[in-house]
């Protein structure tokens, strides 16, 4: 079965802010730590001003919206802002590293996600380093609380996808996975078909990238799944 693809109709960057440093990552992101210490940083996160403008400019509704960062699990008015976006989208996907999601009160909160019918999309391979056990305790969290997920596995070749889905296939069904293949160059990234609302709520065609061309150095593949 061929892998299954990733292609949202808008993207909206909700946040610079990360608190990971994942090797190749091609967001030129603000590393913290606490999302309330950076935040006067200028167009560090998306406001709900900022983000109420640029829906209502879009030229055509969208379907499906993809909501990312950085980290948008750092900005601190993230519930409003979905439920901001589920008023006018089909279907609203959350990009995560899902880190948060196992701790003793996650925000956004798991049930606000599942009252919005939100989806999350956890970010497993290379880059984010997330262990095997730590992806079966998020999952875990995320059925528990009836909260609708996918696992995204970001790497070059869709024999490298196939690995990694084999190593997850006992509490991941394969229909819930993304293969999103690795970019070493800023014209590999997604194109989302109306594009990109970014941290400072302008409307361009294509993701915030660092640079040109990404470091693509990451740690050995099956040094992840141990």
């Amino acid at each position: 079965m061929k892998p299954r693809l990733f292609c949202p109709d808008l993207v909206i960057e909700v946040t610079r802010a990360c608190d990971r440093a994942c090797a190749g990552c091609y967001a030129p992101n603000v590393l913290t730590r606490d999302g309330v210490a950076a935040a006067g940083v200028p167009g560090l996160f998306l406001s709900p001003e900022a983000l109420q403008a640029a829906l209502e400019a879009l030229p055509e509704q969208p379907h499906l919206v993809a909501v990312r960062g950085g980290e948008p699990s750092l900005h601190n008015g993230l519930e409003g802002l979905l439920k901001m976006i589920c008023e006018r989208a089909g279907q609203v996907i959350l990009e995560t590293h899902g880190r948060w999601i196992t701790g003793d009160s996650p925000r956004p909160s798991l049930k606000t996600l599942s009252h919005l019918g939100v989806t999350v999309k956890v970010s497993f391979d290379r880059m984010h380093a997330l262990s095997v056990e730590s992806l079966r305790q998020i999952i875990a969290r995320l059925e528990e609380n009836k909260v609708k997920y996918l696992v995204a596995v970001t790497e070059p070749t869709e024999e490298d996808f196939d690995f990694v889905a084999s190593s997850i296939e006992s509490f991941v069904d394969r229909a819930q996975l993304i293969f999103q293949k690795k970019a070493t160059h800023a014209s590999e990234l997604v194109k989302p078909r109306i594009g990109v609302i970014d941290s400072s709520g302008k409307l361009k065609l294509s993701l915030t990238s660092k640079s040109q061309t990404f470091d693509t150095r990451n740690v050995t593949l099956r040094r992840l799944l141990i």
